[in-house]
């Protein structure tokens, strides 16, 4: 079953977030990324398991408004013993770096997602550090699978 969320028509949609799943794969393809999440999505997200009962999976595809109109932050933690001198901060990565993240080294994971005009803010998770990727987007597809 697919669902299109529009970020650019009317009223911001609400779009069912899969916090703390899985993503097994990542691509990038023209104007589109696209996440396939985990099986047993309903497994792991209350909200998904009331919304959409019966889910094993589901594929988000986010529609670019142009080609590679995306950033990528990485959250850079100073030392321990620095860390009030240095707070936190995200540093902007090349757009390649999507890439290492879509090589599958270590668990990626889906946080939150933050839904504004035209855009869309993904908070992810890798091991121990957390990445922010913006989109300029005008549309998300959800494929869910059953």
């Amino acid at each position: 079953m697919k669902e299109t969320y529009y970020l650019n028509d009317g009223a911001l949609p609400y779009m069912p977030c899969p916090h703390d799943s899985v993503i097994k794969r990542l691509s990038v393809e023209g104007q589109f990324i696209t996440f396939f999440l985990d099986a047993d999505i309903d497994d792991e997200d209350e909200a998904i398991r009331l919304l959409h009962p019966g889910a094993t999976s589901l594929i988000i595809r986010y529609h670019l408004e142009y080609e590679n109109d995306y950033s990528i932050y990485k959250l850079r933690r100073s030392p321990r013993h620095l860390h009030k001198l240095f707070p936190p901060i995200y540093i902007l990565q090349e757009q390649e770096y999507i890439y290492e993240l879509a090589k599958g080294k270590r668990d990626l994971e889906y946080g939150y997602n933050y839904v504004a005009y035209n855009s869309i803010i993904l908070k992810l998770w890798s091991g121990c550090t957390t990445i922010v990727l913006e989109l300029s987007a005008d549309y998300v597809e959800y494929e869910w699978i059953y």
